[in-house]
């Protein structure tokens, strides 16, 4: 059952009014919500969960937040079609997957040394020039103000 806001509120300042005791607080919102003596009150669990919201924002239900962490250093703005940005994404996985899986792998060991093998042997310049491609990447991202990439650049030279 959703409770009210209102029926939050009376419950925290119930529990902080009774000495912290739940069974005093579901009493008391039986008394105040004129709720039968079988009828359903908050359990433990939710009149905890309130107060601990409570102490921590000053309100008793929880806000959702607005915005994703992904950075442990704070909040950073994720741009929009990242995987376009990440060299990984546009270029890496790709390439290794289409020198991978030449040969038809059919055990695990197999695809593993084929991985390592490719990896291994990526060419330096071509290390470089995506190391160029992203950053022009991120320049248009940051002239588009974070905004789609208007389109895909691939430069292989």
């Amino acid at each position: 059952m959703e409770w009210t806001k209102v029926e939050r509120a009376f419950a925290v300042e119930a529990f902080f009014s009774n000495g912290h005791s739940i069974i005093a607080t579901q009493r008391a919102f039986r008394t105040r919500f004129n709720i039968a003596p079988r009828g359903r009150v908050p359990d433990r669990r939710s009149i905890v969960s309130w107060v601990a919201n409570f102490r921590e924002i000053g309100d008793v239900k929880k806000k959702k937040k607005k915005t994703r962490l992904i950075s442990l250093r704070g909040d950073l703005q994720w741009p929009a079609r990242s995987p376009d940005l990440a060299p990984c994404d546009f270029f890496l996985w790709g390439y290794l997957k289409s020198l991978v899986y030449n040969d038809r792998p059919r055990t695990l060991p197999h695809l593993k040394n084929n991985i390592r093998q490719a990896i291994a042997n990526i060419p330096i310049d071509m290390l470089e020039r995506v190391e160029r491609n992203y950053r022009i990447r991120l320049t248009q991202c940051i002239e588009n103000n974070g905004r789609h990439l208007s389109d895909i650049i691939f430069k292989t030279t």
